[in-house]
């Protein structure tokens, strides 16, 4: 199956005029190809509100939470969080909106003390996930470690688009983590690297005292080449420049 597959994208990539893929490790796997990604909407990103109480601390989670995007790498996280500040700790909620799949969740919320400032919205139309995410001053992505770090889940781009700091769980080659530096607002970190956790947890902090002074910009400068109508431009170019 696995050679069979092979030969087909073979034969596939052969015969295109050119290829398109939604990321870069995707390009460098099939050895070539324009890396398009797919983009937030810029209609429904004008609907991104600053905090309506900044002095709250509410972490956002969007899309569903799985064993390919897990929740447990903030869990710890926040760990550390309250190991260098409790007062901090006491004010963090999480909001999340998108599919719950992860059985182990609640306990392991519970056992953090973390259960009743965790709230699952289940999922929303579009619209309704950007008012229940309006409220949040930091935005968290969490991917598994190993091959799941090739995805670039959409909803990067929606976080990009509300102007909030995001914070991801990303290995230092994850596609994630390069748009996270690229946007430059934000941090990534893995729980197997102690040092990167600190880090991570002394940027929550430092972020959580000036929540109440800092400005959240919905759509940001920076999130412009990430706009559908940025990427959606880049294919017209492609489709262009083969037909002239």
């Amino acid at each position: 199956m696995v050679n069979r597959a092979r030969q087909l994208l073979e034969s596939i990539r052969s015969r295109a005029a050119a290829v398109t893929t939604a990321n870069d490790a995707i390009a460098e796997y099939l050895g070539g190809g324009v890396p398009i990604p797919t983009g937030f909407d810029p209609e429904l990103a004008q609907r991104w509100r600053p905090p309506s109480d900044p002095s709250r601390f509410i972490i956002g989670v969007l899309g569903t939470i799985d064993s390919l995007t897990p929740l447990a790498p903030l869990i710890q996280l926040l760990v550390q969080v309250h190991e260098l500040s409790p007062r901090l700790f006491e004010r963090i909620a999480i909001r999340h909106v998108g599919q719950l799949d992860d059985p182990k969740a609640a306990a392991l919320l519970a056992a953090h003390g973390l259960a009743d400032r965790f709230e699952s919205h289940g999922i929303k139309d579009r619209v309704s996930t950007v008012n229940l995410l309006s409220d949040c001053s930091l935005m968290y992505l969490g991917m598994a470690c190993g091959r799941a770090e090739m995805l670039t889940p959409g909803r990067i781009f929606d976080l990009i688009a509300s102007g909030r700091p995001i914070l991801a769980h990303a290995g230092d080659q994850a596609e994630v983590a390069q748009i996270v530096r690229n946007v430059g607002n934000g941090c990534c970190f893995q729980t197997t690297d102690r040092d990167s956790v600190q880090a991570a947890a002394v940027h929550i902090v430092g972020q959580a005292e000036t929540t109440a002074t800092a400005t959240i910009s919905p759509l940001p400068a920076y999130a412009e080449p990430w706009s559908m109508s940025s990427t959606m431009a880049r294919l017209a170019d492609l489709i262009k420049s083969l037909t002239d």
